[in-house]
């Protein structure tokens, strides 16, 4: 295989996940030549092994209580900015399972990175150069069956068709089953602004595609674009080239799904976040006493304050009622230092979306450098605090 260009594109941009395995698989950088799909499959032994067809087959296990699936073009996951982006995603939906595309890192690095994002099991495609790239992580929360394959088409028209070929050679018949990732296509002329308009050729080529194996497209919220050239005046170009599509079957299990749009962080592609259904379940979180709040001064004060309350009864229970009021004195504490620094990581990342709605001019550009360069340091500090 070349080490440099785009020919690891003509390989396969789908992948499936069979049983999941009850330990963390180890990554692969394995490639086919053969077969236009995606390296990707965890088998019931554990293995990582190179593709086949009824390897490509198996079925993904989700639940209800696991509710959402990102995938996201990050055009390079090295970068600070992009981690953080991850980091607001993860904290903001608790993923079961996300799918990034052009990575442009090492599998070591990539399953370093999942590891620091709580995923359980992790598959790769090792990036050529210092181009390409695929991760594929998943939690140990997959229940319910139905198939899913992670979907990254290739940017020529002929291999795409190809690529397509293998996607019905791998359709469940009368199955769950959901598509999900980067098509470098659109369906309709207004999927796309600027630039030259899609020929009707190419229009009619995923139309088929769609009809032929009776696909629905999903819903979705934000912005009606997800990539874009940044690009001012009239060399704009924008278009809606990643989407989610789903069988007749899928959409029957997940009536409420929808996909939303999130924002342009260090990638010239939005994230897709596909929710099953409309709220995700959180867990209770448990108080910790943090090491870093005894360097606040004001740290000290609440716990005077907690220790001073007294009750009338026996030793051990006055001791109790004392580390309650201590307990429920500092977290008040905290939650309201901590909201403050998500209230400013709030703020600059709403700024920075109604940006992205005006004009792309100059003055904008400039204006979102700052906004961004501002919510990488907020990031940054907010990861500093977390290390500590």
């Amino acid at each position: 295989m070349a080490s440099t260009g785009c020919k690891w594109k003509k390989q396969a941009r789908a992948s499936s996940v069979n049983e999941p395995v009850s330990a963390p698989t180890h990554p692969s950088s394995e490639a086919s030549e053969e077969i236009v799909s995606v390296p990707i499959s965890v088998c019931k032994t554990g293995d990582v092994r190179t593709p086949c067809y009824e390897c490509l087959r198996g079925s993904s296990k989700a639940t209800e209580a696991a509710t959402t699936i990102v995938t996201w073009n990050c055009q390079g996951s090295g970068q600070s900015l992009t981690i953080g982006a991850l980091q607001e995603l993860v904290k903001n939906y608790c993923p079961s399972m996300i799918f990034i595309m052009e990575t442009k890192k090492s599998c070591r690095y990539l399953d370093s990175l999942r590891r620091s994002l709580c995923f359980d099991h992790g598959n790769y495609v090792e990036r050529v150069g210092l181009s390409g790239g695929l991760a594929l992580w998943w939690k140990n929360t997959f229940r319910k069956e139905w198939f899913m394959t992670c979907v990254y088409d290739p940017p020529n028209r002929s291999d795409r068709l190809l690529f397509w070929d293998v996607l019905k050679d791998l359709q469940p018949v009368g199955e769950a089953w959901l598509l999900m990732g980067d098509f470098n296509a659109v369906f309709l002329e207004k999927e796309k602004s600027g630039g030259r308009q899609p020929r009707l050729s190419q229009l009619l080529d995923f139309s088929s595609f769609h009809t032929s194996m009776e696909l629905m497209d999903l819903d979705f919220k934000g912005s009606p674009f997800i990539w874009t050239n940044r690009r001012i005046g009239d060399d704009a170009i924008d278009a809606r080239i990643d989407r989610g599509v789903g069988t007749v079957e899928w959409r029957l299990l997940f009536p409420e799904c929808h996909i939303l749009h999130e924002g342009l962080f260090g990638s010239d592609h939005r994230p897709l976040c596909l929710q099953l259904s409309s709220s995700t379940p959180r867990g209770k979180r448990l108080f910790c006493f943090e090491q870093t709040w005894l360097e606040d001064e004001h740290c000290l004060d609440f716990v005077r304050r907690g220790w001073a309350c007294t009750t009338h009864g026996l030793s051990q229970f006055r001791t109790t009622f004392k580390l309650r009021s201590t307990r429920r004195l500092l977290k008040g504490w905290f939650w309201k230092r901590q909201r403050n620094a998500r209230d400013r990581i709030t703020s600059l990342i709403k700024s920075i979306d109604d940006l992205h709605k005006l004009p792309y001019t100059e003055a904008v550009k400039e204006h979102e450098k700052k906004l961004v360069d501002d919510l990488e340091d907020a990031w940054k500090l907010e990861e500093m605090y977390w290390q500590q």
